[in-house]
């Protein structure tokens, strides 16, 4: 016995504007215990087996098929009956999908292979979130095993809350096996790492660690067989996932993020190092200002994938059911859209991002046939900025929704033209869903995502006098008024420089302040020209530590009869204004640029550029490699709602 703050901001003139007031507030603490720091599974000597959901799978439909061993030895998982493939689904963890059991025939194979070692023993680990947990006995669910019940075929198993080591694969022998007491157990619908770990002739011992809750990421011994085998004989049954006896008894019911397998038993401060590992990768962490940024193109396959170099940063998204950009995210269609990827190589086009779309409808196609697409992503709230059209006579029609926020086409029916939409959306689900109206011939070139955060640096920009903001700006934001480059009395020397000589250079002459009805926000009301309309442009600069930063800067204005043409360099990173030479407009700029001069730079393109920068935010990341971090939020509606439509 076992004892939505949802902000939407439209784009161009006959947009709706909508703005629901809200708290973001970071979810914090993570239970009380932390480990000295994360350890990869292959970092751990005598690795045998892993399987991790952000690598090695493959997916027919949502139906997985395969999923290789990332140890390298070649231990890969495939099931060829597509009626026992478990599933993948975006009820994701953190950004991440889940392999799916059903607990009725779901289970994968990987051969007649010997994980283990009789001298040094094995440890297997598996990263689950069962559905149910037996609360007064054991649970009949196993998560890995070697095992069938046969002559020569018990070898081990590892369930949700037992762990069974056999030392006669010819019979089974009940004291061999370890049930977890009620103490030990996982929890339900709740992710745990559950580990069994065999000494060969001194112990065969279990541990669960809850990934949340009061325990969260404290190890729970859960005791020692009885008996323990001083050894595991050789037999020839297969490595299942999700089941035994081969797939036929105790099914696993729930999802799989990772499997691990050792032959030996870890030492426990292995064992916390992995946990430390799983817990930085599958669950929430403590903000540190850094946000998450998603990039991702769209585009077809072979002549249709894109020829030209996308920026840095970026990953493409080619029209598969499910798409892994790496860092946890995974983009899906509702189908198989890859032959409605187009790649123009129109000369008209900006860059490789606008030449490149995927139809989200069946072009010509008969009856007509909407597609949706997905981005999994953390819960909290996200700016998300996407392009829509094409650079050719094809006409397009891009009335989306995004997070079922309707957006609608200002100008359809038009080829040659690029629609952009952002704002400030809230997952809570896991994810970001974009789909057309129905009847729309919506056409997507590319979207961004990024996690909403505090800032390091903000900064408003606005005129001086009659110029300057008369509404209040949200917290913590500085101003510039066009002073010339330099020590602003708020702990940072920033401001305006003659892009000829580099020398400082007032610009408060054009700066202003619209007082517009049009605008969200005090912010979008303001701003400050690039550009006098004479022989005069102007670079802004602040003074920055050497290193990458996030920037998330706005550009344009409300008025409908001053156009703005926002093509803009900040630092080395090229930004395009999708419809230039518009009023009413605004154009959202989100990116990774690298200081290396001291000096962040924004300027224009030269020549006759109307560009307009309206407020800016500025926060340091870590190096490339590693500044993705998942930083997750919760959104508190404080139930203000307000609407605008412009005629």
């Amino acid at each position: 016995m076992k004892t939505p703050c949802s902000i939407w901001l439209g784009k161009v003139a006959g947009k709706r504007w909508g703005i629901m007031a809200g708290l973001v507030v970071w979810v914090v603490g993570m239970g009380p215990a932390a480990f000295a720091g994360p350890i990869a599974p292959n970092e751990i000597t005598d690795l045998q087996a892993w399987y991790r959901v952000d690598s090695g799978l493959t997916v027919s439909g949502t139906q997985v098929s395969a999923w290789n061993d990332s140890s390298g030895l070649g231990r890969n998982m495939t099931q060829t009956n597509a009626a026992y493939r478990p599933t993948l689904t975006w009820d994701s963890v953190y950004g991440f999908p889940v392999v799916r059991f059903d607990g009725t025939n779901d289970y994968l194979l990987a051969g007649d292979v010997e994980l283990h070692s009789n001298t040094t023993g094995l440890t297997v680990i598996g990263v689950v979130r069962p559905q149910t947990v037996n609360p007064s006995a054991w649970t009949s669910s196993v998560i890995l095993s070697k095992f069938v019940y046969a002559a020569g075929g018990r070898a081990w198993r590892l369930g949700v809350d037992w762990w069974d080591v056999q030392p006669d694969p010819n019979q089974y022998q009940s004291p061999y096996q370890l049930t977890f007491p009620s103490s030990a157990d996982p929890l339900a619908q709740q992710w745990n790492i559950v580990i069994g770990s065999w000494t060969p002739g001194v112990a065969t011992a279990g541990y669960t660690i809850p990934m949340s809750g009061p325990n969260a990421f404290q190890e729970i011994y859960a005791g020692a067989a009885s008996s323990t085998a001083a050894s595991i004989a050789d037999t020839s049954s297969q490595v299942t996932l999700g089941a035994d006896a081969q797939g036929t008894n105790h099914r696993f019911n729930g999802d799989v993020v990772e499997v691990v397998v050792y032959n030996r038993a870890l030492t426990q401060s292995e064992r916390q190092g992995l946990a430390e590992y799983f817990r930085q990768k599958y669950t929430l962490q403590t903000p540190q200002n850094v946000p998450l940024l998603v990039n991702i193109n769209f585009e077809g396959v072979g002549s249709n994938a894109h020829d030209q170099p996308l920026p840095p940063g970026w990953s493409v998204d080619a029209g598969a059911p499910g798409t892994y950009h790496g860092n946890g995210i995974w983009s899906y269609w509702d189908r198989d859209v890859s032959s409605w990827g187009r790649n123009r190589n129109d000369g008209s086009s900006p860059d490789e991002r606008f030449d490149t779309l995927m139809h989200m409808y069946n072009s010509g196609g008969s009856p007509y046939q909407a597609f949706t697409w997905q981005l999994a992503l953390p819960n909290g709230t996200y700016w998300v900025r996407a392009v829509f059209g094409e650079s050719t006579g094809g006409t397009s029609t891009n009335h989306v929704y995004i997070q079922n926020q309707l957006f609608t086409d200002p100008d359809p029916n038009l080829g040659n033209d690029w629609d952009e939409y952002f704002g400030v959306v809230t997952v809570t689900q896991g994810r970001l869903t974009i789909t057309p109206q129905p009847e729309a011939w919506a056409k997507i070139c590319f979207v961004q995502a990024a996690s909403v955060i505090q800032p390091q640096i903000a900064i408003n920009f606005e005129g001086t006098g009659a110029n300057a903001h008369n509404n209040p700006l949200p917290p913590n934001y500085l101003i510039d008024d066009g002073s010339a480059f330099g020590d602003r009395g708020n702990g940072y020397r920033y401001g305006w420089v003659d892009p000829a000589t580099g020398n400082p250079l007032s610009n408060t002459a054009n700066g202003r302040n619209r007082n517009s009805s049009a605008s969200p926000d005090e912010r979008y009301d303001t701003f400050n020209h690039l550009w006098n309309g004479g022989d005069q442009h102007y670079n802004w600069e602040i003074e920055l530590p050497n290193g990458n930063y996030f920037v998330l800067a706005m550009f344009g204005e409300p008025a409908a009869t001053a156009t703005a043409n926002d093509n803009v360099w900040i630092e080395n990173v090229r930004f395009y204004d999708p419809d230039p030479n518009k009023g009413a407009e605004w154009d959202l700029f989100m990116g990774v640029v690298a200081v290396s001069d001291g000096r962040l730079t924004i300027r224009d393109i030269g020549a006759a550029q109307a560009a307009k920068i309206a407020f800016i935010e500025i926060t340091p990341v870590p190096e490339p490699s590693t500044w993705l971090l998942l930083a997750v939020g919760m959104c508190l509606s404080l139930g203000l709602w307000r609407r605008w439509e412009r005629a």
